[in-house]
């Protein structure tokens, strides 16, 4: 892949983590709405809308750190980058089949969830922490921050305290892919001077 087409998709995948920073609000919102038994139905079509433009905006976010991971042969990242994009849609697939069928619902696989999600989290993170040498000192920071929270994820009692962690998080994980854009984007006027001293001889 050409450097100005991963910089072309390092920044959607920037711009879709912003999008899916802005969504977590009103999806934490209808979350709280829906165990406080006040879900009518405008809320339930508004929280479904919600939840497959999350599916969509998770799969062009992590797309970028594919991309990451396959640049600078970061295995950790791109197969942890995969398996989170595989498991936000079976989750948000099955949180939206509970809305019309409540008996599928349940706290055992709702715990199993967040679980797997924690151990995912863990290992995302040190595929982050891996890019130290590329991006430095917010690539530690936000892996350290991602291996904590999904700790935070995989004890079930620390939930609420890693949901509110995923904000600096993301933040910093946005900062590392218009980073990365930006990285990938060097090489480029470097091949057009050559290209124009060519020309002129």
């Amino acid at each position: 892949m050409k450097d100005t087409n991963i910089q072309k998709e390092l920044k959607i995948a920037g711009y879709a983590g912003i999008v899916n920073l802005a969504l977590m609000i009103p999806i934490l919102a209808m979350s709280f709405m829906r165990i406080m038994g006040s879900f009518s139905n405008p809320v339930i079509i508004a929280y479904i809308i919600s939840s497959i433009i999350t599916i969509m905006v998770a799969i062009l976010f992590f797309r970028g750190f594919i991309l990451i991971g396959e640049k600078l042969q970061n295995q950790f990242l791109v197969k942890s980058s995969y398996i989170i994009v595989i498991t936000t849609i079976i989750f948000c697939i099955y949180d939206m089949l509970s809305l019309g069928f409540p008996f599928i619902e349940s706290e055992l696989i709702a715990i199993v969830i967040l679980f797997l999600m924690g151990i995912i989290n863990i290992f995302f993170g040190i595929g982050i922490y891996k890019l130290k040498d590329k991006f430095g000192n917010i690539a530690i920071a936000a892996g350290i921050l991602e291996i904590i929270m999904g700790i935070m994820y995989s004890s079930i009692l620390l939930v609420f305290i890693a949901i509110i962690l995923t904000i600096p998080v993301v933040i910093l994980e946005i900062i590392i892919l218009f980073r990365a854009a930006d990285k990938f984007a060097e090489k480029k006027p470097k091949k057009e001077t050559s290209k124009v001293n060519q020309e002129s001889k």
